[in-house]
């Protein structure tokens, strides 16, 4: 599913599967896919998982400064867990070095714990 291709069943499926796996009710699967329709998809398919890549590289760059945080925990612990973590995400959030996108975050995902800062930190 994409603006380019849209939302279509294609190649030629052989066996298996019901009409809910990807197969019309007669058996008939999908209809054969042309070599120029093989292309787009290709080219379709590359351009999402680069465009992708690029976003997660991204937010990982972006993020350094939690991604530092995390790996001086994991240095000292060997393992965190997922409320450690958050407890991270939410630090990093409240001193605004959260980052998604083009957005500096004011706030993380999960709430329940009270962070707190200073004085200096707050204003």
């Amino acid at each position: 599913m994409s603006p380019e291709i849209g939302q279509r069943l294609l190649g030629g499926q052989q066996g298996g599967g019901g009409p809910f796996m990807g197969r019309d009710f007669m058996g008939q699967g999908a209809p054969p896919m042309s070599q120029a329709l093989k292309q787009k998809v290709d080219a379709e398919i590359k351009r999402i998982v680069d465009e992708q890549y690029n976003r997660g590289m991204t937010l990982l760059r972006d993020n350094m400064y939690l991604l530092d945080e995390l790996a001086k925990q994991l240095m000292e612990e060997e393992k965190v867990s997922g409320e450690q973590l958050m407890k991270l995400i939410n630090k990093a959030a409240a001193e605004g070095k959260l980052v998604m996108g083009n957005t500096q975050m004011a706030v993380a995902a999960y709430v329940g714990e009270v962070i707190e800062t200073t004085a200096a930190e707050a204003a």
